[in-house]
């Protein structure tokens, strides 16, 4: 099952008579947050981080933002040193917004055709997230109870709603395929679940209109980065630090199966799979096998510590940089413990091989 744990422009005329706005350059949001005094301020991500964009006083709850932007995208409306939020599509358009700082989740935005398309997706897609929400909970009872029979039944159920869900996403995303919301929708929904043929078909469904759009790009962006280390692609090389500062290549191991390892010592999937490397490195490492782990730490002195707890003797490395980890995006890596298996010739032969799974293909290829 899927693990209980814990993204061309249409023409401007056409966007003008859509969504009713008067000066298709530029955006205008006019708002009352009752029962709020202080700051307002209107926010984004990009490349991975918040970014604010504009901010304003009020002392009343009523408020004015201006600017413009490139295509409609999702932002954030952060009211006050609370930092509560409101999550919304904005596009070059006069939007207004009012509701009450006790209840932002109720908030009433119109004037924004691409948010009128974002709240219907948030609305069909609820029942789905209240089931999954409810399936973790009955997950939890049976884990804490240790009830196996209950916990299968419940993965079972999880795998369904999980598959039922993705039709869903998809059906929508055809349904609506011109929407600025659809890219988006993908990047969330979809972009770590599929491979890249499969998301390069899901692209395929989207408008060309919508080739402008910042998802689309970054979509796009992830489907050369799986195919470039797609199994039978050569792996790509990459150069960090090890534990004494001395830099070390992948490509410096190449003559051995080498099992590159992105782990963290604060990951706890990874340290429990640690003994299992353990055991197939000290069983296997004679005959022609390498690890090579590659740290997603910030913190030198807990990457160290965890190394030495877990006895791990292979060549470390990391560039400290946590998620923001160079291998990371060249890997294209969302989630960690993941393995990369290359064979002698630096080329990949598997992926996220772990327990049993890493153990039959180290049979498969050095015997018993």
């Amino acid at each position: 099952m899927k693990k209980f744990i814990f993204v061309m422009l249409l023409p401007l005329l056409a966007i003008a008579c859509s969504n009713g706005q008067t000066n298709n350059k530029s955006f205008l949001i006019q708002g009352s947050i009752s029962g709020h005094s202080g700051t307002i301020s209107l926010n984004k991500v990009q490349d991975g981080e918040i970014i604010e964009v504009g901010t304003t006083e009020t002392t009343d709850g009523t408020f004015e933002l201006k600017g413009s932007v490139d295509f409609p995208e999702l932002y954030y409306l952060y009211v006050g040193s609370k930092r509560k939020k409101v999550s919304f599509f904005l596009e070059n358009s006069t939007v207004q917004m009012n509701g009450h700082i006790d209840s932002l989740t109720q908030i009433r935005i119109k004037g924004s055709k691409s948010q009128d398309d974002y709240k219907r997706y948030n609305t069909e897609i609820s029942i789905y997230r209240a089931k999954s929400s409810d399936l973790y909970k009955q997950y939890s009872l049976a884990q804490e109870s240790k009830d196996s029979v209950l916990k299968a039944q419940i993965e079972t159920e999880y795998g369904e709603l999980t598959n039922e869900r993705s039709k869903f996403v998809k059906n929508f995303i055809q349904e609506n395929n011109a929407s600025e919301v659809s890219p988006y929708i993908i990047r969330r929904e979809l972009i770590y679940e599929l491979d890249a043929m499969q998301l390069d078909s899901v692209l395929n469904l989207l408008a060309p209109a919508l080739s402008a759009s910042v998802y689309v790009k970054e979509l796009k962006e992830r489907v050369s980065i799986l195919k470039n280390v797609a199994i039978g692609m050569p792996a790509p090389d990459f150069a960090f630090p090890d534990t004494s500062g001395v830099e070390l290549a992948l490509s410096s191991l190449q003559g051995k199966y080498v099992l590159i390892d992105f782990w963290a010592a604060w990951c706890g999937p990874c340290r429990r799979e640690n003994p299992n490397n353990v055991k197939m490195y000290a069983k296997y490492n004679n005959k022609g096998f390498e690890i090579l782990g590659v740290s997603f730490d910030d913190n030198r002195a807990a990457w160290v510590k965890a190394i030495i707890k877990d006895e791990l003797t292979w060549p470390q490395i990391s560039d400290l940089k946590g998620w923001k980890c160079a291998a990371a995006k060249l890997y294209g890596v969302n989630g960690i413990p993941h393995t990369v298996l290359v064979d002698p010739k630096g080329i990949i032969i598997d992926k996220d091989l772990r327990g049993e799974d890493l153990e039959n293909k180290l049979i498969e290829l050095f015997g018993e």
